[in-house]
């Protein structure tokens, strides 16, 4: 059983079309056959997102991310042994004023093997009020020599203002019998 404990996400906007991001995160793993618990920070991930093109006359917005963990960072048993890129492509449409689709397909390796993982996802955002948005989502992986897993999850978002936001969402794999999980977050804007 893992548990992923407060990690920090940080973006740093450079022009209108980019950002550098820097993740960090805190985690807990249980063995249930043992009852051993190993906590550590995982390695930090560094990457960038590029807006490629706006949306108009149907078409999609279209961004790409690329990062990687950084298989030299993190705690000592934490570490990767190999590099673990990143690679994703983003889609928005707004359907209507209130109404938006998102949808992406990804590539990423998990630093532990040179076989990647393959994911999907897509998400319809509804805004109820200028403050308030939730979003139904359904989403993937696949790994070589493995069976698939899907899940579908509610998320919920409340602005405070302009420059800060509580979110709260919850998943349930629509293949394994226990895999759900939820998660809350605070994120706030520095100008």
């Amino acid at each position: 059983m893992a548990t992923r404990l407060p990690n920090t996400f940080l973006r740093y906007g450079i022009g209108k079309n980019m950002e550098l991001r820097l993740k960090t995160e805190l985690s807990s793993t249980k063995d249930l056959l043992t009852n051993e618990t190993q906590t550590g920070l995982q390695p930090l991930q560094l990457g960038t997102k590029i807006a490629l093109a706006a949306e108009r006359n149907g078409f999609p917005s279209v961004a790409v991310l690329l990062a990687s963990d950084l298989p030299f960072t993190g705690s000592k048993d934490l570490r990767n042994k190999h590099w673990a890129p990143e690679l994703r492509l983003i889609f928005e449409n707004k359907l209507s004023g209130k109404l938006n689709l998102n949808y992406n397909l990804a590539t990423k390796w998990n630093g532990a093997t040179i076989d990647p993982d393959w994911m999907y996802a897509t998400m319809l955002g509804y805004s109820v009020s200028a403050s308030s948005k939730i979003g139904v989502e359904v989403y993937g992986n696949v790994r070589r020599a493995t069976s698939p897993n899907h899940f579908a999850g509610l998320n919920y978002s409340y602005f405070l203002g302009n420059n800060s936001k509580l979110d709260a969402s919850t998943s349930k794999s629509l293949v394994e019998k226990d895999g759900w999980f939820a998660a809350a977050g605070f994120s706030f804007l520095i100008k």
